[in-house]
């Protein structure tokens, strides 16, 4: 066995690993921060929703009325509403708490059901950096391999 192959198979090997190590990370880490909560809000109240410093949040909602979203975070990297999904997503970079308000622009009652997920930036850093790496020492160990089984014919 050419030592390509062997480094190749290696690297295959440390790339499943790896990717054992991702599959883990991301069960533990991501979605550990998860509130769900439901309000009435009445006529032209507002409900604050509260999320952490230093996080990627996804703010799912659904209502039995029109809400408008108010208050958006002005300090934060991205804030991006997806009105069709009801959705919000803050990666939120600064370093202290805010919050996205809710308001009943209506003159009635409207439920309110919301469902807040959060996940550190450390975190996901560290989850998307073993991903990356599984990926490539998969290629690399791919290639490694068919060149040295290439490499190995030749000899023979």
């Amino acid at each position: 066995m050419h030592k390509l192959t062997l480094i190749g198979i290696i690297l295959v090997v440390l790339a499943v690993v790896l990717f054992g190590i991702f599959i883990a990370l991301s069960s533990f880490y991501l979605g550990k921060t998860t509130v769900t909560r439901s309000v009435v809000l009445g006529p032209h109240e507002t409900a604050n929703v509260s999320y952490s410093p230093n996080s990627i949040t996804i703010i799912s909602y659904s209502s039995n009325g029109t809400i408008t979203l108010t208050h958006m975070p002005t300090n934060s990297s991205s804030v991006r509403v997806v009105e069709s999904k009801n959705m919000v997503e803050v990666a939120d970079l600064g370093s202290t708490s805010s919050y996205i308000t809710f308001y009943n622009p209506n003159n009635y009652a409207v439920s309110l059901n919301y469902t807040v997920v959060s996940s550190s930036l450390t975190h996901t850093i560290e989850i998307g950096i073993t991903f990356l790496a599984s990926i490539a020492s998969f290629i690399i160990g791919i290639v490694l391999i068919i060149i040295g089984v290439i490499k190995g014919r030749r000899k023979s």
